[in-house]
């Protein structure tokens, strides 16, 4: 029977990400009105040039929507012949029989904690990999943010389920394919 853990766009952190966009363009357009005034002695703002701030905003909300799309969702699933990672743009494969590392590219925390799974919120690690001869498969472990951090995903079922998962994936993984957990850091 497959196992799904889901993760889904955090649209509080995209949301915190958009306020600190405008809140850049809004510094931005301040400094260079106190620049043109410091120079010329008035604001020299025209038509033309807020016309070209405003496209340029507009132009980065754009590019920031599209992220949102492509960002929002990806998808695990362990299955009795490997591990799937979906998202939306691709979905990847990794069958058990082929993989030849398992490791921890990067992490937040304690050693020992990680080598053990004993891992709390605050230790969690970020990213995860599997690796055959063709291919590698990586993995975020999501954690709660933080009040000053942005965070653009979060799993569906909260954080409590999740860990669960997490913790029994890697389970899973080190049964399945035989390997130790390496730290690469």
């Amino acid at each position: 029977m497959p196992i799904f853990i889901d993760q889904k766009a955090n649209w509080v952190g995209y949301a915190k990400l958009g306020l600190l966009i405008v809140l850049l363009l809004i510094s931005s357009l301040v400094i260079v009105a106190i620049i043109e005034y410091s120079v010329w002695g008035k604001f020299a703002f025209n038509t033309i040039s807020l016309i070209m701030y405003c496209a340029g905003a507009v132009l980065l909300f754009g590019l920031y929507a599209i992220s949102i799309r492509s960002y929002a969702r990806t998808q695990l699933i362990v299955s009795d012949t490997g591990l799937i990672k979906r998202t939306a743009s691709k979905e990847q494969f990794m069958p058990w029989n082929e993989v030849h590392l398992f490791a921890i590219d990067a992490v937040e925390g304690d050693k020992d904690a990680i080598r053990n799974f004993q891992l709390s919120y605050t230790r969690a690690p970020m990213i995860f990999e599997l690796s055959s001869d063709m291919e590698m498969l990586q993995w975020r472990w999501l954690r709660p943010a933080r009040w000053y951090e942005i965070t653009l995903l979060q799993p569906v079922m909260g954080y409590k389920v999740y860990e669960q998962q997490m913790q029994t994936l890697l389970s899973i993984v080190a049964t399945r394919t035989k390997l130790p957990l390496y730290d690469l850091r």
